[in-house]
């Protein structure tokens, strides 16, 4: 898999965003007590998700739109735009997520993944397509790298694994809309005592990634 050097920058504060949701996947490297698990966090306010089949076990939060899925090995946490302010909403219940590790006697993690997506859509007189877009959205050097068979792009930076992946969602006559999905995969196992220092890097890495990759068209829009 081939290397991008990416510059890293600055964390800017806009006013405005377009991630709509944040995820953070834990694959351990023992089973998880589930039901152990589900009791803690239940006794933190969180609610059980009714599903027709329950074959999932998934707590909720704020409607709906924080959630925490645990499946034997692995853990979920995603949160929908506008709960996310921060990626300290998801360290906070990496903390929680902690003492469950630590209660099991789990004390490593074998790969972790932090995905964020983002949905833009853009109105004009006629729609324009899919090219258009990326030649909107995003920097040259993003769309020189991105391949023309619309397969997702994965490189490596620094130690981290980086999977970018378009997608053009249909809309009415007069807006464009797509949906830029960018995950950053550590693949190394890391101590459970050192994995929220691991995370914080991780996202660092992944705004790195989206700042190389959006257009100044973007920016703009976003300090609007």
């Amino acid at each position: 898999m081939k290397a991008i050097e990416i510059p890293h920058k600055q964390r800017e504060h806009f006013k405005k965003s377009f991630l709509h949701n944040v995820s953070l996947m834990l694959y351990l490297d023992k089973d998880l007590n589930i039901e152990a698990s589900m009791e803690f966090m239940k006794d933190r306010k969180w609610e059980l998700l009714p599903l027709k089949e329950q074959r999932m076990n998934i707590l909720h939060k704020e409607n709906r739109s924080i959630s925490i899925m645990f499946m034997r090995n692995i853990v979920v946490i995603a949160i929908s735009a506008p709960s996310y302010t921060s990626f300290d909403d998801i360290n906070n219940i990496a903390t929680d997520i902690t003492t469950i590790l630590k209660s099991d006697n789990i004390k490593v993690i074998n790969n972790i993944h932090i995905l964020k997506e983002n949905r833009y859509r853009l109105k004009h007189e006629q729609n324009k397509g899919k090219e258009w877009l990326i030649e909107t959205l995003f920097s040259k050097e993003f769309a020189q790298s991105y391949p023309a068979n619309d397969e997702s792009l994965s490189f490596n930076t620094h130690e981290y694994m980086n999977t970018i992946l378009l997608k053009q969602d249909q809309e009415n006559d007069g807006i464009d809309s797509l949906t830029f999905r960018i995950m950053t995969s550590n693949y190394e196992d890391v101590n459970t005592e050192h994995w929220h220092e691991k995370i914080k890097m991780m996202n660092e890495n992944l705004y790195d990634v989206w700042r190389w990759a959006i257009s100044d068209n973007v920016i703009k829009m976003m300090t609007k």
